[in-house]
């Protein structure tokens, strides 16, 4: 595959072919599969969004209600 990055709106390209989105149906990613000694790691991005933003705010504010749910272990989507 060949990357991009840093595209128009700021995130990283893959194309030829696109393994940034593989297709979720049963059997597409079932393919990939760690050399041995390795592990692939899947991140939430959203979350990870979210989290930035409490520490942003508890630097700035002192305090962020996000920060406390999040250390409380709810979901903070839901």
């Amino acid at each position: 595959p060949r990357y991009a990055l840093m595209v128009r709106n700021g995130r990283s390209s893959c194309y030829g072919p696109n393994i940034q989105q593989i297709p979720r149906k049963r059997g597409f990613r079932d393919v990939f599969v760690p050399s041995p000694g390795h592990v692939f790691v899947f991140i939430d991005y959203s979350f990870i969004e979210l989290c930035t933003l409490a520490a942003v705010c508890e630097s700035r504010y002192g305090r962020s209600m996000l920060a406390n749910v999040i250390r409380e272990g709810v979901d903070p989507h839901s």
